[in-house]
């Protein structure tokens, strides 16, 4: 018998750790001289496993016999988790005399028997081996923010915790018998198995520095702890086990932080670790998943409280994320591994005592200068010289970086301005403004520049000369600087205006009529050289007779003349004359005639008078009658008072202050021809002849104009005396046709322009005049009618040609002039010319002669001068479809039926048309149609056509039946279909 009980060891089972109790007697109760050891094995799967350790031999009981931990090579083993072990027996051998001849756990198996024999695994027993674990490693509790945007919770981690019972882990600052607990943190046993458990601390007594970690079974535990309570006597009697370690404190804030371009140097705002002496700050990278990458700098070794402190690291010239992280010193003044960050909840954290922050690395401060404004015009300005104007300009940051500016005014030949922006940052404008710069400035060009370190604009100033007003050609009521005119006459005084300076003005003129009031105009704004007219209309309207200085002023200038005015007689009128033709006349657009009248002076002074011609109310001309005794009579004359008038009608008036007189004038539109339809031989505007023929040579005109009048019509034909024609006296919109009989007779054979031609138009044509073959010596052979020879058939409409062969016989090359006619020449259906060579035969072909031919017999002859040719011609009627006789199910042309009989329909189709054809006829019932072609029929021939079967899958209802040809015939009936009884 084995007896393995379960056994607790703390930290690891070494030898003599573990025990065993064991009994070998000889079956009748008595001890066994059987000498033995008792092996332990690890269990694997239920059964015996690797050999971890055996007993010295012994023989008969054994109780609490130590096992010495070792493996088959003989060399020590320990026991460092709980586990599941099997002790079992092993016989050693009667004749070894040395039992460490043998190899551990060599001895053979003692065979366990039952009454169902030998059994598997010989004399074992089971039992546990709970090993009591903790580790207390150095670390610190402090801020961390790689995982969270928020600090840690203070924290300590007590690593490989294990035990066989319910637990607490208690963080107590030792030194004193009975101290007081930091921290507590329970767990089950399940729970401690080798993990790390995260025990919650508060700054209390002690902390930080050395603190103990240690192992109690809750049950064993005194009170319910909380951290700051003091751990009892008791509490500390029952500690299975326990660790010692430094729990530091450390700081970390690295804040974020900008520099332009790049940096060699990271500020960290504070650090601190305490109670460690020494502590090294290293600077990292961050890796893409937010965890800690490279180191790039470290700083040297640091003590206490350290305030902004300048770190060294590798060049940084690209915004990103960096860690700040305490690490211990190292012996060789470098720095070790980061130092343990524990928090509350999550244990060790990623980073150790560290800080994360944005190092952002600026592009540096870059001026972009933009909307260069130079006096409120943009970048092109232009002022008068005296004008003190500013000058301003967009600045704008296009760096990263913070920044002024230092902005510089230089205009072309002056002292430069300088000029400094508000602090801007990335895209933010200031705009700066050079003020009252450019009082100084001579009148001319100049290049304006604004630049800063970065940029420069250019634009252009122009300082005109101020506006200068010249003023010259006065004009007093029309007659220049010296006038004269009648009491009561409303006449305007008028000057040019003209801008002698660069600068564009207007200018206030006024004008002093002696004795009268001031009147004063504004002229047109005008730049340099240009010119305004200024009138004061009504001008003299007020001024009694006598003598006047008249004056305009405007700025220095002044021009002047003199102004005459005559005592108004009274007036009236008579004999108004209009183009000869009295008050009522009548000329063409375009004649300058006259208009007169006379005027007497019905006042019992002396006097003179002003006379108006108006035309429509508008005053086209003024005479002036002056010394106009009483009673005398003068005739006043407008010459050429209607040359631009266009055509129209119009009053005309004639006008004193004291009398009018108004007649009517027509001006008409002048005669114009318009030449049309020329025609040469009566073949349009070009034409053949063969020479010899006389023909004629006609035109239409017509006059467009209003103006009636004959038109001389001139016939040139190349080469030839021009022949001349007047028409009759041509009206408006009237036509005259002109026609040149015997025009062609003497002309030789060749080809002729034909140009007939008014002073007002021209219209041109071609003449082709052919020698002919000589006397009696064309011959006409084959005539053919619509392709069946000299004997044809065809249908009304068809448009065929007729033709025929033309041969000369004589010696000479020549012209034929071959005449196509029907009915013994009664209708000529076309006439050609041919040329044919001597002894030459060439085909005359007439097309589509035939198309407008009626329905009947026809001789058609072909013919020449010398020889003719006669055939016939039969013109048919069309073939022309008649549907008559409807028969629908032998009922005529209304029927009933009952659904289901399957009836035929006949139709009669006669042909009234002299042109023999076949018909497609088509019945439509319903949805069914159908088609039959008759045979071919004559005139007035009948075909009985029938659908049969036409009816048998129509539904019951009501139908029309339809029967049509293409043509256009059609009958119509009607069909019942009823349901069957």
């Amino acid at each position: 018998m084995v007896a393995f009980d379960d056994q607790t060891v703390v930290d690891a089972a070494g030898d003599d750790d573990l025990a065993v109790n064991a009994t070998l007697d000889d079956g009748a109760g008595a001890d066994s001289d059987t000498r033995y050891v008792v092996n332990l094995h690890e269990r694997d799967n239920g059964t015996p496993g690797a050999f971890v350790g055996t007993t010295e031999v012994v023989t008969g009981e054994v109780t609490g016999q130590p096992l010495v931990l070792e493996d088959t090579n003989g060399d020590s083993v320990s026991i460092n988790e709980t586990g599941t072990y099997i002790a079992m027996i092993h016989i050693v051998d009667d004749d070894t005399t040395e039992e460490t001849l043998e190899a551990p756990g060599a001895f053979p198996v003692l065979q366990h028997t039952s009454t169902d024999g030998v059994v598997s695994g010989g004399v074992t027993d089971a039992g546990t081996v709970s090993v009591v674990t903790l580790t207390l490693n150095e670390q610190a509790t402090a801020s961390s923010t790689l995982t969270d945007e928020n600090v840690t919770e203070p924290g300590v981690v007590v690593e490989d915790v294990s035990a066989d019972t319910d637990s607490a882990i208690l963080l107590v600052a030792p030194g004193d018998e009975n101290p007081v607990i930091v921290g507590i943190e329970q767990r089950s046993a399940e729970e401690l198995d080798g993990t790390d458990v995260v025990v919650p601390v508060e700054n209390t007594t002690g902390f930080p520095g050395v603190h103990e970690a240690v192992l109690v079974p809750q049950d064993n535990l005194s009170s319910e702890y909380e951290p700051g309570d003091i751990a009892s006597t008791e509490t500390g009697s029952e500690i299975l086990t326990g660790d010692a370690a430094i729990v530091s404190q450390g700081t970390v804030e690295f804040d974020e932080q900008e520099y332009v371009n790049n940096t060699s140097t990271v500020t960290v705002s504070t650090t601190d670790l305490a109670p460690t002496d020494q502590y090294v700050v290293v600077v990292h990278e961050t890796a893409k998943d937010g965890s800690v990458g490279d180191p790039i700098g470290s700083s040297a070794n640091l003590t206490g409280t350290q305030t902004n402190a300048d770190i060294p690291v590798d060049e940084i010239n690209a915004t990103d994320e960096y860690v700040a992280m305490l690490h211990f010193p190292a012996a060789d003044g470098a720095y070790s591994g980061a130092i343990p960050n524990a928090d509350a909840t999550a244990g060790f954290v990623n980073g150790s005592v560290a800080d994360v922050t944005t190092v952002t690395i600026l592009t540096p401060a870059e001026s972009d200068l933009e909307t260069l404004d130079v006096d409120g015009q943009g970048a092109n300005g232009t002022i008068v010289a005296g004008d003190n104007e500013s000058v301003a300009v967009n600045v704008t940051n296009r760096g990263e970086e913070v920044s002024d500016f230092e902005v510089t005014l230089d205009i072309e030949g002056q002292e430069s301005v300088n000029q400094t922006s508000a602090a801007v940052g990335l895209n933010e404008t200031d705009t700066v403004t050079f003020e009252n710069v450019t009082g100084d400035l001579a009148a001319g060009e100049y290049n304006v520049t604004v630049s800063t370190a970065d940029d420069e604009l250019t634009g252009n100033l122009t300082v005109q000369t101020p506006a200068d007003p010249a003023l010259a050609d006065l004009e007093i009521a029309g007659q220049g600087d010296s006038a004269e005119i009648v009491a009561g006459d409303d006449e305007p005084v008028a000057v040019n205006v003209t801008n002698d300076g660069e600068e564009v003005s207007d200018f206030d003129v006024t004008l002093d009529v002696e004795g009268a009031a001031n009147v004063t105009r504004t002229s047109e704004e005008l730049g340099l050289d240009e010119t305004d007219t200024v009138t004061f209309e009504g001008a003299t309207t007020d001024l009694e007779a006598g003598e006047y200085n008249v004056s305009v002023t405007t700025g220095d200038a002044n021009v002047s003349g003199d102004l005459t005015v005559l005592t108004a007689a009274e007036s009236e009128f008579s004999a108004l004359d209009i183009a000869e033709q009295n008050d009522s006349a009548e000329i063409v657009a375009g004649d300058d005639e006259s208009v007169t009248a006379n005027v007497t002076n019905v006042g019992d002074e002396t006097g003179a008078v002003t006379v108006e011609l108006l035309v429509d109310e508008e005053v086209t001309d003024t005479v002036r009658v002056t010394d106009l005794s009483s009673a005398e009579t003068e005739t006043v004359t407008f010459a050429s008072a209607t040359g631009d008038l266009a055509a129209g009608d119009y009053d005309v008036t004639v006008r004193t202050a004291d009398d009018t007189t108004t007649g009517h004038l027509s001006v008409l539109t002048p005669a114009e021809s318009d030449l049309t339809n020329l025609d040469i031989a009566g073949q349009s505007d070009s034409a053949e002849l063969i020479e010899g023929d006389n023909e004629s040579v006609a035109v239409d005109v017509t006059n467009l104009g209003e103006e009636v009048s004959d038109f001389e019509v001139t016939l040139d034909i190349e080469g030839e005396d021009n022949q001349i024609k007047t028409t009759d006296e041509l009206g408006l919109d009237h036509t005259d046709s002109i026609v040149f009989e015997n025009a062609t007779g003497d002309l030789a054979a060749g080809n002729y322009n034909v140009t007939v031609s008014t002073a007002d138009d021209e219209v041109d044509g071609n003449l082709t005049v052919y020698t002919p073959v000589e006397d009696g010596q064309s011959e006409l052979s084959d005539l053919d009618i619509a392709g069946q020879s000299d004997s044809a058939t065809i249908v009304h409409g068809d448009d065929e040609t007729i033709s025929a062969n033309v041969t000369n016989n004589g010696t000479a090359d020549g012209a034929v002039a071959v005449e196509l006619a029907t009915d013994d020449g009664d209708t000529v259906l076309g006439e050609q010319i041919v040329e044919v060579a001597s002894d030459e035969t060439v085909p005359v072909a007439f097309e589509n002669a035939t198309g407008d031919l009626a329905a009947g017999e026809y001789t058609v002859t072909v013919s020449t001068a010398d020889d003719e040719l006669t055939g016939h011609l039969t013109v048919q009627t069309p073939a022309e479809a008649n549907l008559t006789d409807l028969d629908i199910a032998g009922q005529s042309d209304s029927a009933t039926i009952v659904h289901g009989d399957d009836e035929p329909v006949a139709v009669n189709v006669t042909n009234l048309g002299e042109e023999v054809s076949t018909f497609d006829v088509t019945l439509t019932v319903g949805d069914h149609t159908e088609t039959i072609t008759t045979g071919e029929l004559g005139l007035d021939h009948t075909e009985t056509v029938t659908f049969e079967s036409a009816t048998g899958d129509l539904d019951a209802g009501e139908y029309d039946v339809d029967v049509s040809t293409a043509d256009g015939a059609s009958v119509t009936g009607h069909l019942t279909v009823q349901t069957p009884a």
